[in-house]
């Protein structure tokens, strides 16, 4: 009997990990929110000085807080002895250090410019909340945060230059999940002594990744996946020796290239950035009993590459950490997991003849 023709078929597809808050979540009861008639503040210009201009001894009101009501009831949890517009100081502000109220959908409203009355906050979470409107340039005015996770919100407009003022932020800097627009602003490649985790993943954002992120020597996390960029992906992030989770699925980034010594990163391929290409050949399973793909000695040979549709077609290299998973699509069975190698050899048979091919970097 005479076999099919032996036919390949390339899919790359990979996972995008997700990104793991690891502080527990504070949540504020409805009942101790003000009535939920949120006000919002006054419009105002962006400051340019982003230093509070409040005396110690002068007395905090509501305005000041944005007429915010999750705000004003956390610094009426965490200073119950004082009173909002009558006893209440910018002093007092001065002793509270971190704010979380996570994981709440009534809590409503906005990140107000009065956040820069907090001094010495070291960590503000305000994650998988319902906050909506700009995040304020104040919010980079707080020189001892450390920690930063605003994640799974509604915030729109544009990451403000300003978070590249928070030079003692260490562990996260997570704006991820929201509705912020435009580029990442250069000023974040500020942040030299960031050493953990960089989120920006599922919000329309434009550009390509800051060539200013090449002085992030100290961190080991970038998430871009979800997002609208476009460009080459800087070559020294891609080299980075700390950089554990390198994520840009679902984007149009594309990976250098040039060969680095290392590929800590993930990409999704999608059919708008890169393309796999192999021998034009129709292999004829009468003829050959075993198909080795990445042998190129050998007639099977199937010339695997990837092509970058958005540099003139040009090849971009399998990196030392590409790995490929081969599916028998008769047995719908793994029939090999691991490097490129020209070993591998799979058997065609009647049935047989037919592979997907997944392609990953780890």
């Amino acid at each position: 009997m005479r076999r099919r023709m032996a036919t390949l078929l390339l899919v790359l597809a990979i996972p995008a990990p997700l990104f793991a808050d690891t502080v527990n979540a504070t949540t504020t009861n409805s009942e101790d929110l003000i009535k939920d008639t949120q006000l919002t503040s006054e419009s105002s210009p962006k400051r340019q000085n982003l230093k509070a201009t409040k005396s110690d001894t002068d007395i905090v009101s509501s305005a000041d807080l944005g007429n915010q009501a999750w705000l004003i009831n956390e610094v009426k949890r965490q200073i119950p002895a004082k009173t909002i517009d009558a006893t209440l100081t910018f002093g007092d502000l001065k002793t509270i250090t971190t704010i979380s109220l996570n994981n709440n959908p009534n809590l409503t409203g906005s990140i107000p410019p009065g956040i820069q009355y907090f001094p010495n906050l070291t960590l503000l979470f305000l994650y998988n909340d319902s906050l909506s409107g700009e995040i304020p340039p104040e919010l980079g005015s707080l020189s001892k945060l450390e920690r930063l996770s605003i994640r799974d919100n509604k915030l729109t407009g544009q990451i403000p230059k300003e978070l590249g003022n928070l030079t003692s932020l260490r562990s996260e800097l997570n704006v991820a999940n929201n509705q912020l627009t435009g580029s990442i602003p250069s000023e974040i490649g500020n942040l030299t002594a960031f050493n953990g985790a960089m989120a920006f993943y599922g919000n329309p954002l434009t550009g390509a990744i800051p060539d200013s992120f090449k002085q992030l020597t100290k961190t080991n996390n970038f998430q871009f996946q979800n997002t609208r960029m476009t460009g080459v992906i800087p070559i020294e992030l891609v080299q980075s020796p700390v950089i554990t989770n390198f994520n840009v699925s679902y984007t149009q980034l594309v990976s250098p290239v040039q060969t680095p010594p290392k590929g800590n990163f993930t990409q999704t391929v999608s059919s708008n950035q890169l393309e796999v290409a192999v021998k034009p050949t129709i292999y004829n399973a009468t003829k050959q009993t075993t198909f080795q793909p990445f042998n190129a000695s050998s007639p099977m040979h199937s010339e695997f590459k990837l092509i970058n549709k958005q540099a003139q077609g040009a090849e971009v290299a399998l990196y030392d950490t590409h790995t490929v998973q081969i599916v028998d699509n008769a047995t719908n069975q793994i029939v090999y997991d691991g490097p490129i190698s020209s070993s591998v050899t799979l058997d065609l048979n009647d049935t047989s003849n037919l592979f997907t091919f997944l392609s990953r970097w780890r």
